[in-house]
């Protein structure tokens, strides 16, 4: 687990930590008081199955005054069957889907953007089979609902899903795949499709790497 700090003022110890279906996992860094950099726990693990939640949690014991900035956390993720890995992006805050199709990465964080879609492409490094596209509403106010693609480069592909209308979280195209050559792209794009209040807030994709 690994994190970039861009500034820090805050003049307490902050500490983030994994979160594994809402209970404190084993991983964690402690960010010394305005302190900023790059910090990575190597001594930790935790393992999950499938189903299971993942998040991150930052908070500090003592309260304190300035602010800190974190541009990113992340974790190496090592499958059980060594042949798979899992992709995806998040956005630092849900985003309130309007007109025209947004785009972002699945190739770490990001918010989704209207009209950006080089921002939003990811260079596949190696042959491999992607499946279980999944994109994450948390807010789908009835009859809101938007429609999911993958993009290969730049064309959309056979993993594309429309939500239910007011259903929000995971949804998952589950029975297509999408077969991509080493050096092929892919992007995640989303429309919203009917309804006004409808919350974007992650995406992810799991890659099976060919023999």
């Amino acid at each position: 687990m690994a994190c970039h700090i861009e500034t820090n003022t805050f003049n307490r110890v902050t500490v983030i930590r994994t979160r594994i279906n809402g209970a404190s996992g084993s991983m964690f860094l402690s960010i010394p008081a305005s302190t900023s950099g790059s910090f990575e726990d190597t001594s930790n693990t935790d393992s999950l199955g499938v189903g299971d939640y993942l998040a991150y949690g930052i908070s500090s014991v003592l309260s304190g005054s300035g602010q800190i900035d974190v541009d990113w956390i992340g974790a190496h993720f090592l499958a059980s069957d060594t042949s798979k890995c899992m992709i995806g992006g998040s956005a630092n805050a849900p985003t309130l889907l309007l007109s025209g199709t947004y785009y972002s990465s699945l190739f770490g964080a990001g918010n989704l953007a209207t009209g950006d879609v080089p921002r939003a492409t990811g260079l596949m490094p190696y042959t491999c089979t992607a499946s279980n596209y999944t994109n994450y509403l948390t807010i789908a106010n009835n009859p809101a609902a938007a429609t999911f693609t993958l993009l290969k480069n730049g064309v959309a592909s056979a993993l594309s899903i429309t939500s239910s209308p007011g259903v929000s979280g995971h949804i998952t195209a589950s029975s297509d795949t999408v077969v991509f050559a080493a050096n092929d792209t892919c992007a995640n794009s989303v429309v919203r499709s009917a309804g006004i209040q409808i919350d974007w807030a992650n995406a992810g994709l799991l890659l099976q790497a060919s023999p």
